[in-house]
């Protein structure tokens, strides 16, 4: 014991906190299980603040994905040393523990499964390991009940250094089902120990559940255990600051309610229940042994029994559930919603605030469709959002967006232009769930600012007749406005989609009119140099070929610039949708230029040798045409390949870039 008082600075604790689910669960697809609140903190945080309490310094968090997301939902204490470890390709549990272990600093490595609701005491779990003197300490959760003698793992390790060698630098490896058969066939100490209660660690939202149902019923029975809390009139009924609770509602614990609940008149409340911050029991209704988040609404005369409420929900009225998750539709009126809350907010924050006060002295209704007034907050989100895109449709319609509209369809070196809008709009939606999340903050000094120079700029393409320029402009002005209304966060984490607006626009016709020469004349020389290598009696003239007599004219619009348009717009797609670093992705948007190049000679070439069997001109128009559209397939199988040769040349060596780990977790 004492060696685990005095010594902890060379104990490192490893938290395997995983990644998302892919589909099984749909709160768990959108928000980590690291991240799911129990009394208002997140179970990564509330096992952070019980290593911090208890003298472990030194912490590696093994994440597959979404660091970011993880880093910034965390309160770290500046003297604590947390190390964030990454990676996508499987490691598997003991692989995570070989990327975090320092052999020359760390006498003990204690592991965690990030999703622990009641973290054991970390003293205790020293003082076993190394009084059975193992190498590998595994601990169990002690039976469900005194009659069982099934003890279920609490996915917590010990373990010293010497367990190193036997997890291999590359490849996947899993702690119980690899490390301990290694450990076992090299003679080395394993122990299975049992804690003293359990630590209520989930995998699935009904694991969730029950370990909700633990941590309240260890909850003390004392005013002064809990801070910021006060008892009710009951010794299990925890509420915390600003809480209202209507004289006719019935409350039955154990129930936790967090900051700012409303419950209601004849609304009843049963435990174990945990209610969040801000959520609302509507008149009549009831919750029964469930948990709801944050920002949620639970509608008149609802029935709610042993269910996961996901926050941010407005249930209508007379809704029954039983035994179910109930996660929020992530549906486009709802995050139109919380984008302009930010932007009102930041505004006018006096006029927000009273209200939504005035909104909060109101009876609770099923959600703002039902409410009947036409100035609800939806209302006036959607009517802010129609006003927006009016008058920007109104600033460029004539003649900015009619003309290029008229050159997408006549043109054929720019028709690819029309496909950038709906890509965009793809891509937006794989992107909504991530977006929904992201931190919203107007910037009206900058925003502004840009958006008078864009205005500007358009200003001056009308007075000097630039058409670029106005179409340049179009552009800006939606930059300004991203930035105006969503804030920098936003605005950088969609670059790569911002920069991809710019494949909508026409090259001005000075930059056109020099490089359709060049690009005319290498078709043609291009071609003839094929047609010559394959064995055909070639003579040129011009831009004229001679292929066996018979004369096929490399015309202007043959020259390659359709075809680096188009191929442009599909390497951006396929950047966009890539999951590689940004050079990866640089180096497929500048490939796309010798690849249109390419495609556009195999054309010719083809079209060529085809020209001298085909006979009749309707044909040869069809063959031409035909001839155009079949490259795109060819441009993009060309582009996959590309990916593959850099997959398969570009390998990370481990040493020299900061250690990557996947936790996979497997669902019960």
């Amino acid at each position: 014991m004492v060696f685990a008082v005095q010594n902890k600075e060379n104990i490192k604790a490893v938290i395997l906190v995983g990644a998302k689910d892919f589909g099984r669960c749909p709160v768990a697809s959108r928000i980590p299980r690291a991240l799911w609140p129990i009394g208002g903190v997140p179970v990564l945080q509330r096992l952070l603040d019980h290593l911090y309490r208890q003298g472990i310094q030194k912490i590696a968090l093994c994440c597959e994905e979404e660091t970011e997301e993880i880093q910034t939902a965390l309160n770290i204490p500046s003297n604590m040393e947390v190390t964030f470890i990454e990676d996508q390709l499987p490691r598997g549990t003991a692989g995570c523990l070989r990327d975090a272990m320092d052999s020359s600093k760390d006498d003990i490595v204690l592991v965690f499964h990030a999703a622990i609701v009641i973290p054991p005491d970390i003293s205790d779990l020293i003082e076993t390991h190394l009084r059975t003197d193992a190498d590998l300490t595994v601990f169990f959760n002690p039976p469900s009940d005194s009659q069982s003698a099934r003890r279920e793992p609490a996915q917590i390790y010990a373990c010293k250094t010497s367990v190193l060698p036997f997890i291999p630098e590359e490849g996947y490896c899993d702690l119980k089902e690899n490390l301990v058969s290694r450990l076992v066939r090299a003679g080395l100490s394993i122990q299975m120990e049992p804690l003293s209660h359990p630590v209520g660690n989930f995998r699935t939202w009904a694991d969730y559940m029950e370990a909700s149902r633990t941590f309240l019923a260890t909850l003390p029975k004392n005013r002064s255990a809990m801070s910021g809390y006060l008892l009710h009139d009951q010794d299990d009924v925890w509420a915390g600051p600003q809480v209202e609770i209507h004289p006719s509602a019935k409350i039955i614990g154990p129930v936790l309610m967090e900051e700012k609940c409303r419950i209601q008149e004849n609304a009843f409340v049963m435990g174990p229940s945990i209610l969040g911050k801000h959520v609302t029991v509507a008149p009549g209704a009831s919750v029964v042994e469930s948990i709801i988040w944050e920002n949620s609404t639970i509608g008149p005369n609802s029935q709610i029994k042993q269910c996961l409420v996901e926050g941010d929900q407005n249930l209508p009225g007379h809704t029954m559930a039983h035994q179910q998750i109930l996660p929020r539709a992530a549906g486009f009126f709802k995050s139109i919603s919380r984008i302009l809350d930010a932007w009102f907010c930041r505004l006018c924050p006096s006029f927000w605030w009273r209200y939504h006060k005035e909104q909060a002295l109101e009876s609770t209704e099923t959600s703002a469709w039902h409410s009947g007034s036409f100035f609800s907050s939806v209302s006036l989100r959607i009517l802010g959002i129609l006003l927006l895109c009016l008058a920007f449709l109104w600033t460029f319609w004539s003649p900015t967006l009619t003309d290029l509209w008229r050159m997408w369809w006549q043109s054929d070196e720019y028709s690819s232009g029309m496909l950038v809008l709906p890509i965009a709009v793809f891509i937006l939606w794989t992107r909504r769930h991530d977006l929904i999340r992201c931190r919203l903050y107007p910037v009206l000094g900058w925003g502004i600012l840009f958006l008078f120079l864009a205005q500007a700029f358009r200003f001056f393409g009308l007075f000097l007749m630039f058409d670029s320029a106005e179409r340049l402009a179009m552009v800006g002005t939606i930059y300004a406005l991203i930035i105006l209304l969503f804030g920098w966060h936003i605005f950088w984490k969609n670059k790569g989609l911002l920069l991809f607006l710019l494949f909508m626009i026409p090259l001005p016709n000075r930059i056109q009119t020099r490089a359709a020469q060049p690009l005319q004349s290498w078709a043609t020389v291009s071609a003839v140099f094929s047609l010559e290598t394959l064995g055909y009696d070639v003579r040129r003239d011009g831009n004229v070929i001679n292929v066996d007599g018979t004369q096929v004219a490399v015309a202007e619009a043959c020259n390659g610039l359709r075809m680096l348009t188009a191929f442009f717009v599909i390497s951006g797609l396929v950047a966009l949708v890539a999951h590689r670093t940004w050079w990866e992705k640089a180096l497929i948007m500048i490939s796309s230029v010798p690849i249109a190049l390419l495609c556009n000679t195999v054309r010719l070439v083809v079209t060529s040798i085809a020209f001298t069997v085909i006979n009749g001109q309707e044909w040869e128009n069809i063959f031409h045409d035909f001839g155009g559209l079949a490259m795109m397939p060819i441009a993009l199988a060309i582009i996959v390949g590309e990916l593959w040769l850099l997959s398969n040349l570009v390998v990370v060596e481990s040493q020299t870039v900061p250690s990557q780990v996947v936790y996979r977790q497997r669902e019960i």
